[in-house]
Order: structure tokens, then C-alpha cells, then sequence
């Protein structure tokens, strides 16, 4: 075998050796001297001498953390079937088939969107086994820092289509509400309005007097309707005594 091939098998197992090596846990006196608690786990402190910055946590803990942001994220995004939410991907959604009603302006056809495509993976695939207790179990196992890293790829996907899906949201709503404007509508009475009042057990509830809508139909009802409750200035100087 040539000195240059020698090299490189020898390069590839130092290489598998260390990435091997990245998953073992070592041994490490994490005791710092003169150690100063900051937050999170992080403290600073003297180690042979010198001052560092060391940051102690439990590896479960993170990894929960980081796994519960990323479901966290994926519900924010698309919704979550079981508790009947649509996420900001359903609001958009609705958003753009507003929009596109023809009373307000619109096609008629809905802008087509990416359909909802949560990024994380199922769990590796379990073996089935008998463990020390002698109970047929399942399992799966997956090198910590791998997971960790997967994780992370996950959230910052998410963190960015939230961000993408939230401007578009955004201009979406705003086109909408310049749409209702442009055909003399009012885009507050596309809010509920109602009052704060004490309830039964003195707690304050919510005392509704008009549900909130995005039918042009009803808009331009209650539109008219406020409109005929309007005094004409002429009328309104004729029964002001000071108008004399």
C-alpha cells in the first residue's frame, strides 16, 4: 500500500475514533474555585488559575427544553388536530379566501399556499426485546448529541417559516382590511364588541353585544344600520334652542 493511501486510512480511523469519542461521557472534576453562581447554570470561577465560564447543566433537562420549543413551534405553525386548532397556517389560510371573496373585490380564486408540512420525524424504528426484568419490551436508542443536533435543525426551520408565514399573515390582513375600506365597509365591525362586566363569582366576563364577522353581507348591514342612526346636522340644528 502507498505512504499517501496509509495516510489516509489512518486519517479516516483517527477521524471515526474522535467522533466515537464525542459521544462518551469522561470523567471531570466540574468544581471551580471561588465559584460565583450567575444564571442558568452558569457560573465563573478559577481553574488552574485562570478565570472561566462554565455553564453545568442536566443533559435530560436540556434536551426536554429543547424538544418542547420545537412541538411548541410546530403547533404554532400548522395547529394541532387533537385540541381543534388550525395554526398560523389556517389563519392565513382563511385569511386569503376572505380576501379573495368577489363582494370585496376579489377573484374568486384562493392564492395556493405550501400545505402544512411539520419537519420533525417519527422516533427510530423500535427492536423488540426482553430486558433484565424478563418483560418483552420495545426500544429505541439514539446517541444523545445526534438528537440534540436533530432537534436543533428542527427549530431553526420552524423559527424561520413562523417568520415567513407571520408577514405573510400580516400582509395579508391588511390587504384585506384595505379591501373592506376601498367597498365603504368599516373593518372595526369585523371585531366583537361588547363589555367587560362582574360576573356571578366576581370575576369579570366578557358580555358580547356584536360577535365578530368577516361577511361583507353583514358588514354592509350593520354599516346601514349605524348610518340611519345618524342625525343629519340640519335636523339636529333645528332641535338645538342655541341654533336660534
Amino acid at each position: 500500500m502507498k505512504r499517501t493511501q496509509v495516510l489516509s486510512v489512518l486519517g479516516l480511523v483517527a477521524l471515526a475514533a474522535c467522533s466515537s469519542n464525542k459521544n462518551k461521557a469522561e470523567k471531570m472534576d466540574t468544581q471551580l474555585e471561588k465559584q460565583q453562581a450567575l444564571n442558568g447554570g452558569t457560573s465563573v470561577g478559577l481553574r488552574d488559575g485562570n478565570v472561566v465560564v462554565q455553564r453545568k447543566v442536566k443533559l435530560a433537562e436540556e434536551l426536554r427544553k429543547l424538544e418542547a420549543e420545537v412541538y411548541s413551534l410546530e403547533n404554532e405553525l400548522y395547529g394541532n388536530e387533537q385540541y381543534g386548532t388550525t395554526g398560523l397556517q389556517g389563519h392565513y389560510k382563511k385569511c386569503l379566501a376572505q380576501l379573495s371573496d368577489p363582494r370585496i373585490g376579489g377573484s374568486g380564486k384562493i392564492k395556493p399556499i405550501a400545505s402544512s408540512a411539520p419537519v420533525t420525524e417519527n422516533e427510530s424504528e423500535m427492536k423488540f426485546a426482553v430486558d433484565e426484568k424478563e418483560e418483552l419490551v420495545g426500544v429505541s436508542e439514539e446517541m444523545l448529541r445526534d438528537r440534540s443536533k436533530r432537534f436543533q435543525g428542527y427549530r431553526s426551520v420552524l423559527r424561520e417559516r413562523r417568520e415567513e408565514i407571520s408577514t405573510s399573515l400580516e400582509l395579508c390582513e391588511n390587504e384585506y382590511k384595505n379591501a373592506l375600506i376601498n367597498h365603504g365597509l368599516n373593518p372595526e365591525d369585523t371585531q366583537s364588541k361588547g363589555d367587560w362586566v362582574m360576573g356571578p363569582q366576581g370575576y369579570k366576563v366578557w358580555r358580547a353585544k356584536k360577535n365578530a364577522t368577516k361577511d361583507p353581507e353583514e358588514l354592509s348591514r350593520r354599516k346601514a344600520q349605524r348610518d340611519s342612526q345618524v342625525v343629519p346636522p340640519a335636523e339636529e340644528a333645528e332641535g338645538d334652542p342655541s341654533a336660534e
